[in-house]
This record gives structure tokens, C-alpha cells and sequence, in this order.
């Protein structure tokens, strides 16, 4: 090359892209070689490379685009968590939220080692918003609505949204993890930084790797993470990650309203045929084990209580006993409630109002750990003074240590939070809605969980000319929940309910 006989030159064969988001050209080495007697020139075909002036990855550059790249996520102490979520979704899939529809084991792509690289798709696509849209619903099934309260917290997926493997593809090929945001703020910075570097434009193929400070792939020995403990579903009952609506009827006919992420619902489906006459039923957890919502009934009329167990679809298998003590079962209980887990070792619990030698008792029944779909016995004393009250299980409203407690004075209309304790109790009351709550004026109540996917609790509620109201959640001045304005969802019909949740 110091004599200046050879020379290289770069030719396009094809006329580039200079429309789009992308604006691609191609090019191939083309080698002149200055020899005695003469040149000789080169292609060599298929060793090109692509420039591009994509706007979404920023500023302009040219990459060999027959090399698929492979990000090295370093784990440190600012992206510990995310980088952990990504190590366990790629290693151990089935140990990862959500959890497989079928039963089937879950597999997830993106490592090397799984020859299934991923694929970009810009964020302009919808593809993208409806990766975002799967993710944040399995963060409120799983964490509730209040995970990203102060957006202290934030909802990982992987793979990421901004690949075409995203959560939209199904609930056995992603995962779920609710990090701090900080943390998932830091490694999606770094992700970006990787798609400007390497310019992965629009379905560019890239590997996910997990590596130490020597860029070492990370390893642990040998057990695996644990398996996620029965997760809290926020009154999801067909798995869309929305809070749905059960009501049983005067006739005894059971109904599904699912909840269309808005405080609206659904057209109704017919899940129990008969003999639901004047049964009191709550949906909060999993009662079973296998990662799907199960409904609890108690019949007045025989004086027991029944776990239907979901199949995640809206559907309800055949039901299961949930307590033959035969002490328990002689009380009157006249509100029964499945709450979620107050206790806070991972397994559903009860709360009844009941009616007990001239006493009113709040009883708490414990979820048995050692025998699914029943409780431990005997029930435990938590309160008194209830027996002008009827209780909704909003979920863990505050975001905080437990799940809490909503109870309506039937004759002054007050409507009281009870924030669950860590001592598996509720704390003093506060006063939530005083928005005439009153038995005659709002005969039935249903804490709606996150029903429009806000972040605060949310209320369904009959009035007394048959109509059903949604109640969108508000925050006081603290920041703690109360009641807000509501909007009429159902128009007529409802007062032939006997019971919602």
C-alpha cells in the first residue's frame, strides 16, 4: 500500500432505504490490487456491511449487519435486580411469574446457550405497547395495583417490550418482576446505549448474556432461585390481569362480570347454575396452589364453606371443603370473607363477622400450608364491635405490609379502612367514604381492587334503584386512599342481586 498501487472502495449494490424510520444502504469491499502487468479487483460477497441513519437509535453509523450481537449485561450493584430477573428468566423459566396458562413448562428465549436470539421492534410499533400492556397486567395480578406507588418500583419484563419476544406472545415465553426503579431505569439505559452502539435497528437479531466485572458469564451453584409462593390476584378470576366482578342472584344462578381494566365490565357469563341461593362468595388467592384465583362461598343455610377452585379462565372446579370443624361451622356467621393473605406466609386466610354467645367477633381463618384449601383450627379472635358491619377485601391498599380490610357501617354510612399488621391484625380505623354508604342507599358493596388500573383502590357498589356504580379510587391529602366520584356502569338489573364481590 506505500507505493499507492492498491486502493479500496466501497459500492452500494443496492439503492438504499431514504424513507422510513430506518434509511438503510448496503455496501460490499471492493479491492483493487495494483500487480506488474496490470490490476486485479475483488469482491468478496456477503462480508458488506449496513449504514443507517435510523432516528429512533440516534445520530447515524454503519455496523457489519451479518454478526448477531450479544448484549453483556455486567451485574453490579446498580442493576443487580434486573440483571438477576434476566439470569433466572433465562435459566429457570418455570420458577418465573406469570405462571404457565397449560401447566406446561415455560421456555423464554434470548441466551446464547438457548440459539434463540431476540428481535428489536421499535417503540412506534404496536407490538411494543402491547408487550408493555401484558407486562404491567401480570405486575398488578401478582404485586397488585399499588406495586408502582411514588414509582418507587417498576415493572420488569423479559424479554424486553422493545423486542418482538415480548410478554404479548403469551404468559409461557416472558417474565415478570417488580425491581426498584432505579435499578430498572439504569439497565434500560444501558439497553439503549447497546442499541445505539451496535445500531440493533428494527427486527435486528441480539443475544442477552449476564456476565461479572470480566465480562465472565455469571453462574450460581447449584440450587435454584425458589419458586414463587402463592401470589395475590387482585380479584382476577380469568387470568386478563384485570379485577372482575362476581354476583349471585336472587334465583341462585352465579355470575362472572370481567372487569375491562377500567372500572367497566364485560358482558356476563353464567359460571354456577344453581344452588347459589343467598351465598356469600369472595375471590382473593390462590387456595389450591396452582397459581390460578379460587373462589370462597359460605351458605348461610348450612353453615359451611366451600373453596371452588379457578382454572384461570373464569371457570370453577369442583369444590373442596375449606373447614369440617364442627365447632366453627355452628356459628352464625353473617358476613364471611376471603381476604388474601393477612399472615404474610404466602397462603390465602378468611376473616368472618359472626355472632358468637351475645358477642359480635371478627375471626381470622388461617390458610393451611401443609393442606391446601383448608384452614388451620381453631379460628382466631382479631376484633369485636362488627355486628352493624358488612366487609369488602380490597386487596393490600396501601402497599404496605398486608392486606387490609373495608367495612361499611350499615346505619350511619361510614365506610372504615383497616390497614393490615405484620401481628396479623388490623390497625385502628380510618375513615375512607362517608358518601352515603348506608345499607338503604348502597345495598351491596365490592371492593374493585385496582379496577381501572390507576394505582388506587377502587369500589363497584348497587344503589337502591337497581343500578351499579363504579367508585374510582382516590388519595387524600397523606396519600392514603379514599373514596372518589362514581359513574354508573350497570344500568338496571342489579337490585335482583343478592351478593358481589
Amino acid at each position: 500500500m506505500a507505493d499507492g498501487n492498491t486502493s479500496v472502495s466501497f459500492s452500494s449494490p443496492v439503492t438504499g432505504n431514504t424513507t422510513g424510520d430506518d434509511k438503510l444502504s448496503w455496501y460490499d469491499f471492493h479491492t483493487r490490487i495494483g500487480l506488474v502487468g496490470g490490476y486485479k479487483e475483488a469482491t468478496v460477497p456477503g462480508e458488506g456491511f449496513r449504514c443507517d441513519s435510523a432516528s429512533y437509535v440516534g445520530s447515524q453509523g454503519c455496523v457489519f449487519d451479518s454478526v448477531t450481537e450479544v448484549w453483556n449485561l455486567t451485574m453490579d450493584n446498580s442493576v443487580k435486580e434486573t440483571s438477576a430477573h434476566i439470569w433466572k428468566a433465562q435459566t429457570y423459566p418455570s420458577l418465573t411469574l406469570p405462571l404457565s396458562s397449560d401447566g406446561s413448562a415455560k421456555s423464554i428465549p434470548g441466551s446464547p446457550a438457548s440459539g434463540r436470539p431476540l428481535s428489536r421492534v421499535k417503540s412506534s410499533d404496536p407490538i411494543y405497547g402491547r408487550n408493555r400492556g401484558a407486562a404491567q397486567r401480570a405486575c398488578r395480578r401478582y404485586w397488585g395495583g399499588n406495586y408502582s406507588a411514588n414509582n418507587t418500583y417498576q415493572c420488569d419484563e423479559y424479554p424486553f417490550a422493545s423486542t418482538y419476544q415480548g410478554g404479548s406472545n403469551g404468559p409461557n415465553s416472558f417474565s415478570v418482576q417488580v425491581v426498584t426503579a432505579d435499578d430498572n431505569t439504569t439497565a434500560g439505559n444501558r439497553l439503549g446505549g447497546f442499541y445505539k452502539d451496535q445500531r440493533i435497528i428494527d427486527s435486528d437479531p441480539f443475544y442477552v448474556q449476564v456476565v461479572d466485572a470480566s465480562g465472565n458469564p455469571i453462574t450460581y451453584a447449584p440450587d435454584p432461585p425458589a419458586p414463587p409462593q402463592h401470589p395475590s390476584f387482585g380479584g382476577d378470576m380469568n387470568g386478563d390481569g384485570n379485577s372482575d366482578l362476581v354476583a349471585v342472584d336472587s334465583s341462585g344462578l352465579l355470575w362472572l362480570y370481567p372487569g375491562k381494566g377500567d372500572g367497566t365490565l364485560g358482558s356476563r357469563v353464567e359460571i354456577g347454575t344453581g344452588g347459589w341461593k343467598q351465598a356469600i362468595v369472595s375471590h382473593r388467592g390462590d387456595w389450591t396452589g396452582d397459581g390460578k384465583e379460587d373462589l370462597v362461598a359460605y351458605f348461610p343455610s348450612t353453615k359451611l364453606a366451600w373453596v371452588y377452585p379457578g382454572d384461570g379462565t373464569g371457570h370453577l372446579g369442583t369444590r373442596i371443603a375449606l373447614n369440617t370443624d364442627a365447632a366453627t361451622a355452628s356459628w352464625f356467621h353473617y358476613d364471611f370473607l376471603g381476604i388474601g393473605d393477612l399472615t404474610g406466609d404466602g397462603y390465602p386466610d378468611v376473616v368472618d363477622n359472626q355472632y358468637l354467645n351475645g358477642n359480635s367477633i371478627l375471626g381470622l381463618g388461617r390458610g393451611d400450608p401443609s393442606h391446601p384449601a383448608h384452614l388451620v383450627s381453631p379460628e382466631v379472635n382479631i376484633g369485636s364491635g362488627f355486628d352493624l358491619f358488612t366487609l369488602a377485601a380490597p386487596g393490600n391498599a396501601d402497599n404496605a405490609a398486608r392486606v387490609d380490610l373495608l367495612a361499611r357501617n350499615v346505619v350511619t354510612g361510614v365506610l372504615y379502612m383497616y390497614y393490615g399488621t405484620t401481628a396479623s391484625k388490623f390497625a385502628s380505623p380510618t375513615v375512607y367514604g362517608t358518601a352515603g354508604w348506608s345499607l338503604a342507599n348502597r345495598p351491596l358493596i365490592a371492593s374493585g381492587n385496582d379496577a381501572d388500573s390507576d394505582g388506587v383502590q377502587d369500589l363497584w357498589a348497587t344503589d337502591a334503584s337497581g343500578k351499579l356504580l363504579f367508585y374510582k379510587g382516590s388519595q387524600d391529602s397523606a396519600g392514603h386512599p379514599v373514596d372518589g366520584p362514581s359513574t354508573a356502569v350497570g344500568s338496571g338489573g342489579w337490585g335482583n342481586m343478592t351478593n358481589i364481590s
